[in-house]
């Protein structure tokens, strides 16, 4: 089942999920949801069966997490998706670019982290950002440098021609500064990191980062340089250490 609320309500991880883990235990669940998870907030939508979620993750860099302003921080972030991976909850989701304002470095920081993440679930897509009705871009555009803002063009292919598309319309375009326009190379290697992430993982050999109990020490399997992988067996100390 496909929940259609935007984003579920926190209240619910006190009030509905434990009702669906014990009375609804063969319904299994998709649900949109904030970034800013914790590893028991994933545990409580794994234990209710919510086998898919759809979390605002959007970016990969705090610079421009910050400029979106949307709370959370790159690790955070990250940390949502080890998460899900964790409880075995899909985590399906979407990287953004061209934001109004944004800087090369906010994508160059993407592209050096992304290597490191390979053995979490990639991006269903990467996409530019869209300026929807009620959104600050749309609401406040002018304070976004964003100019002649106006419905899609879809909407023309589908609408009468005696329909107000500007009052019916949720997404928009406008024309505003930003990297995509001024740096189309450092979009299409976000691009090219995205694909080799995605086939990686939905390939033969998934890459891995694992970390399994060796009698008293840890054993470190780390696959995600494909030239050069690795084993290391790490004592709890050592291990304490790096936590």
């Amino acid at each position: 089942m496909c929940l259609a609320d935007n984003i579920m309500p926190h209240k619910f991880f006190r009030t509905l999920l434990p009702r669906i883990a014990s009375e609804l235990p063969e319904l299994t669940l998709f649900y949109e949801e904030k970034s800013n998870l914790t590893l028991d907030k994933m545990e409580a939508l794994a234990k209710a069966n919510v086998r898919a979620i759809q979390p605002g993750i959007e970016a990969l860099s705090s610079g421009l997490l910050r400029l979106m302003k949307k709370g959370v921080t790159a690790a955070q972030n990250v940390a949502m998706l080890r998460y899900a991976q964790s409880f075995q909850v899909e985590s399906c989701w979407n990287l953004l670019y061209g934001f109004p304002g944004d800087r090369k470095e906010y994508y160059e920081d993407t592209l050096a982290l992304l290597p490191k993440l390979v053995h979490l679930r990639p991006p269903r897509t990467l996409t530019p950002v869209v300026i929807q009705r009620f959104s600050p871009y749309f609401e406040r555009s002018h304070e976004y440098g964003i100019l002649n803002v106006r419905a899609s063009s879809a909407y023309s292919m589908v609408l009468p021609e005696s329909a107000d598309v500007s009052k019916v319309a949720y997404d928009f375009v406008g024309e505003y500064d930003c990297v995509s326009t001024r740096h189309p190379e450092t979009v299409q290697a976000l691009f090219d990191a995205v694909g080799l992430w995605r086939r990686r993982w939905f390939g033969a050999a998934r890459p891995l980062l694992q970390v399994t109990r060796a009698g008293n020490d840890y054993e470190l399997c780390d696959t995600r340089n494909e030239s050069e992988p690795k084993r290391m067996r790490i004592g709890r100390e050592k291990a304490r250490q790096l936590l």
